[in-house]
């Protein structure tokens, strides 16, 4: 061999003969994970039964290859509180049930398992946090905002952490039990208390928010996130209250403010066209003392004709063209003596409904100018046509 020049493998061969290896290193979990990091820089099936045995690689296989769960190998990692811990935090980013009794029996990987992963209580592991002054106190302080009775015995018996729980614990929720009964004496506390302290439901102050309708929506839209049926009474003797407790909380009918909705035409419409998608027959004699609402009324909800508002409608020149164009399609007797008071609804009224001349109106069109000249013009039109027709046949 001497004097000659060795040749270099090319890549492809080097790949080839490390494939070839893939048998040998498929035995042993370092050389797996390693081969799949630097080498397939991808999963390697062949190698993860022997992953799979070691909770390190295991966990690493997860975070770093797969980037996901890898079930194969949590028998292993749940039995390991540092990596059941890690595991749920960096490749799970949630919940490892598995991993919850090896976490349980730590009480550093218990708390912070309950802060980071959980964040809130994790019942398994109080009872060795409990044992911890330390852990006890910043269990207490940062996972449930307010006392934990379990560890109360370890935290007396530690001068610096029992004056912190005092401090910080206790007389925090001192502070927060005579905020509460203040709180309940007022309707607006009370939903505030609800809303920005508790971030939830206040049992306590429910009956005096009840005791007001504006408070009593409030709480049922930003707190309850649902039906407050304490509060429905004194909302159901307003009919705004009533309306927009229907539309945002309910998503339907509320037959407890119906009657006072009833009174109002404003709500009464929109109840009828946003709330029951149909006709509201309680609310129809308050509709109909007013022109607008009765047309839309008669347009929006009913789809046709609305007798009862007819009278109203029939008061004002502009709904009674639109009614008789728009609801009967055809002539509005009632409403003629109105629009002939006016020349661009008379002669609106006489092209777009009657289709030829509206004598009533011809009076008060002849007085404008602008409409005299289009009225001519179309009456004209419409002669002639007829004429014309006569002589074709």
């Amino acid at each position: 061999m001497r004097g000659k020049t060795m040749t270099k493998p090319s890549e492809q061969e080097v790949l080839k003969r490390l494939r070839s290896a893939e048998s040998a290193i498929s035995k042993d979990a370092e050389s797996s994970y390693y081969y799949a990091l630097n080498i397939l820089k991808g999963r390697f099936e062949k190698g993860e039964s022997a992953i799979s045995k070691d909770a390190e690689y295991s966990y690493y296989y997860a975070l770093n290859i797969l980037k996901g769960r890898f079930e194969k190998g949590e028998d292993v990692i749940s039995k390991d509180a540092w990596y059941s811990y890690h595991y749920a935090l960096g490749v799970l980013k949630g919940r490892f049930e598995k991993g919850e009794d090896i976490i349980s029996k730590n009480a550093e990987y218990s708390y912070i398992y309950a802060r980071d992963v959980l964040n809130g209580r994790f019942e398994k592991g109080e009872d060795i946090i409990s044992k911890d002054a330390y852990y006890s106190y910043i269990y207490a302080r940062d996972v449930l905002n307010g006392r934990f009775e379990k560890g109360e015995d370890a935290i007396n018996k530690d001068n610096e952490y029992s004056e912190l729980y005092r401090e910080n614990i206790y007389n925090a929720e001192k502070d927060k039990l005579d905020k509460l009964i203040e709180a309940s004496k007022s309707s607006m506390d009370s939903y505030h208390y609800a809303l920005h302290i508790l971030k939830g439901r206040f049992e306590k102050g429910e009956n005096v928010i009840s005791k007001d309708a504006w408070y009593s929506y409030l709480y049922a839209l930003d707190v309850l996130k649902g039906r407050f049926e304490k509060g429905e009474n004194v909302i159901s003797k307003d009919a705004r209250y009533s309306y927009i407790y229907a539309r945002n909380i309910l998503k339907g009918r509320f037959e407890k403010g119906e009657d006072i909705i009833s009174k109002d035409a404003y709500y009464s419409y929109y109840y009828a066209r946003n709330i029951l998608k149909g006709r509201f027959e309680k609310g129809e004699n308050v509709i109909s003392k007013d022109a607008w609402y009765s047309y839309h009324y008669a347009l929006g909800v009913l789809k046709g004709r609305f007798e009862k508002g007819e009278n109203v409608i029939s008061k004002d020149a502009r709904y009674s063209y639109y009614y008789a164009l728009h609801i009967l399609k055809g002539r509005f007797e009632k409403g003629e003596d109105i629009i002939s008071k006016n020349a661009e609804y008379s002669y609106c009224y006489a092209r777009n409904v009657l289709k030829g001349r509206f004598e009533k109106g011809e009076n008060i069109i002849s007085k404008d100018t602008e409409y005299s000249e289009l009225y001519k013009e179309y009456i004209i039109k419409i002669e002639f046509e007829k004429e014309t027709k006569e002589v074709e046949q």
